[in-house]
């Protein structure tokens, strides 16, 4: 019994002093490359940085359902089930069929794929968000597709192609 408090006791004491020696050493600073970056480089890395909830969770959503699309799937889950998690049912049922009638990929907007992608928070209510994502085709092309966030819940409730 003693030696599992004192083993415990032990990494306790060893863990912190490896944060006070890294914190010491200048090891948490920026590396060189970072502080040498362009200021529109910083600007745009900050920004990612402090993005919103709601750009956060669409985010999240994207790249979630991108990986298991890809057949990388996160905790084991499809792509059906992620949409599950993150849009209403309403939603989801709506991408079914425009998936279905466009034979296409209702999230992705097309059956190809993307090379990059990125996010945009545009107008806001006390209720929604809106949240424009870029994507980035092989082939050079791009497109926008919206997003609603409900911000009573963070629940993606309505994604569409931009307006002409």
């Amino acid at each position: 019994m003693f030696q599992v408090h004192r083993t415990k006791l032990r990494g306790a004491v060893i863990g912190a002093c490896t944060a006070v020696l890294v914190v010491g050493s200048g090891l948490t600073t920026l590396p060189a490359q970072a502080q040498a970056q362009a200021p529109s480089q910083q600007a745009a890395t900050a920004t990612a940085v402090m993005s919103s909830p709601a750009e956060q969770q669409v985010a999240s959503f994207f790249q979630n359902y991108l990986d298991a699309s890809n057949g990388h799937q996160i905790d084991g889950k499809s792509p059906a089930e992620i949409r599950r998690e993150y849009l209403t049912s309403e939603l989801d049922d709506a991408l079914t069929v425009w998936g279905s009638e466009h034979q296409a990929n209702p999230i992705f907007r097309r059956d190809e794929v993307i090379k990059s992608w990125s996010t945009t928070e545009s107008d806001s209510t006390t209720a929604h968000t809106k949240i424009i994502i870029t994507e980035r085709w092989e082939d050079g092309t791009s497109q926008d597709v919206w997003y609603q966030v409900r911000l009573s819940d963070m629940v993606i409730d309505d994604l569409k192609d931009p307006t002409a």
